[in-house]
């Protein structure tokens, strides 16, 4: 593709779009494909998972801060 870019006289590159079209992109088959959509949906749900339980510990440890500020205020 970098072999395809025309680089001006004044340093700008520019990449044809009609080249860019009739570049060949290998794709892994359907079957692959579908599998790693897949793995990348479990881990995102996983990744949401941890995201909420990381937001209520950060909660939990907000109000023990408020808490024991408030028992040493008192």
């Amino acid at each position: 593709m970098l072999q395809r870019v025309e680089r001006s006289t004044h340093g700008t590159c520019r990449l044809d779009s009609e080249q860019l079209e009739n570049l060949a992109i290998p794709l892994p088959p359907v079957s692959e494909q579908k599998r790693i959509v897949a793995k990348l949906n479990q881990l995102m749900s996983l990744l949401d998972d941890l995201e909420a339980k990381v937001r209520k510990q950060e909660e939990t440890a907000t109000r023990l801060a408020e808490s024991l500020a408030a028992a040493v205020a008192a």
